[in-house]
């Protein structure tokens, strides 16, 4: 534990350091790892600019902080906020003073007026489909980077959420798993949540089958851990020099720069500035983005994504789906339409299109759902 100026542990006996120390220990058992992640590489950062700018890390002026905050600028408009928010955790979790209460600190942290956020463009035709054709790789980083973007587009999943889930069964027709961490808190707590994704891709891609193979290389038949893509081996290696999977979980960062990289090579080819703007919530965005242009009706909607429609227009469907025995079958029957419906845009239409662009080629709705009975139905029998 910490020598807080908060909590004067080194004035404690022996016998109270000790409980301290497991309450300490259990209060962090509790929080999500991606949390902990964050603050770690958050506070590595910071001790290496204390050490070149000869500042004492844990008892810093309200000035250095807010010196240090404005230099995180470069890293983007919203960077000095996220590292606020960090070290408020800390400051709160640990009880080191880093003056987060202070105006100049504070007004340091603030995103500019003339920023305007976006959200991210939803992944194309053609990337999917180049995605399919990498899982089978025999450069098993790509395969597994490929594999993750599949499931984060046919599950409609966060990357973190991905990344916490162990994969409980392979189903005929679909990918069954369970997230240990999900977003929404209950009691100030984040539950734990199942999700389904399509076992078939656009364009006939066994993503059960990839799944299986890579959960086997991953952890050598061993039981999965709490996590679902590995680093790979050895450290700091490039998708060409990776010869194996170690032992940790991937980060988002990690992730992000190796997919930068995959997305600048065969098939896909594309410049640095293009793949830029390709992230984990483009994958997100894709199936939602089908949805709307399809018309489905709200209630499918929120099915999707398994949401469960906290906003006031959706709160009159929202407790249905809650108690309903068979939602998450009912959220894959959708998911399994929507890639039905880009598997015959691929065969009608240009993949280089806009979603927007192709949906004058989307099939009519009830040949849709016909189509997605077909997939369901055939791998039944």
């Amino acid at each position: 534990p910490p020598r807080s100026t908060l909590f004067p542990y080194t004035t404690l006996f022996r016998s109270d350091k000790e409980q301290f120390a497991a309450m300490f220990f259990d209060d962090m058992c509790l929080v999500a790892l991606p949390t902990l992640q964050a603050a770690l590489r958050l506070m590595r950062r910071w001790r290496r600019h204390c050490a070149e700018s000869n500042i004492e890390p844990w008892k810093p002026s309200s000035i250095h902080v807010a010196i240090w905050l404005r230099s995180l600028q470069e890293r983007g408009p919203t960077a000095p906020h996220g590292a606020y928010a960090t070290l408020k955790w800390v400051e709160k979790k640990l009880g080191f003073d880093f003056h987060s209460s202070s105006d100049r600190v504070r007004g340091q942290s603030a995103v500019p007026q003339c920023h305007t956020e976006s959200q991210a463009k939803p992944l194309t035709l053609s990337i999917i489909l180049g995605l399919e054709s990498l899982v089978g790789s025999q450069n098993h980083a790509v395969g597994a980077l490929a594999l993750t973007w599949l499931l984060l587009t046919y599950a409609v999943l966060r990357f973190a959420h991905l990344q916490r889930s162990v994969i409980l069964r392979v189903l005929d027709n679909g990918i069954a798993a369970k997230a240990s961490l999900g977003k929404r808190r209950s009691q100030g707590r984040r539950r734990p949540f199942e999700w389904r994704a399509p076992r078939w891709g656009v364009t006939g891609c066994d993503l059960g089958s990839a799944v299986h193979q890579h959960l086997a290389r991953n952890f050598g038949g061993e039981v999965q851990p709490g996590f679902f893509l590995s680093d790979f081996s050895p450290p700091r290696c490039t998708l060409q020099t990776a010869t194996g999977f170690s032992t940790k979980s991937m980060s988002l960062g990690r992730f992000s720069r190796l997919s930068q990289h995959m997305f600048q090579q065969a098939p896909f080819g594309l410049s640095a500035m293009d793949a830029a703007p390709l992230i984990s919530y483009s994958a997100r965005r894709v199936l939602p983005t089908i949805a709307e242009l399809a018309r489905l009706d709200p209630h499918e909607m929120l099915l999707v994504g398994d949401w469960k429609g906290a906003r006031k227009e959706c709160l009159d469907i929202s407790m249905p789906m809650r108690y309903a025995d068979q939602k998450l079958h009912t959220s894959l029957c959708v998911k399994t339409e929507l890639v039905c419906i880009i598997q015959h845009v691929s065969r009608h239409g240009h993949a280089t299109d806009t979603w927007d662009g192709l949906s004058a080629n989307f099939p009519p709705r009830l040949e849709s759902k016909r189509l997605a009975s077909h997939v369901i139905q055939e791998w039944m029998c």
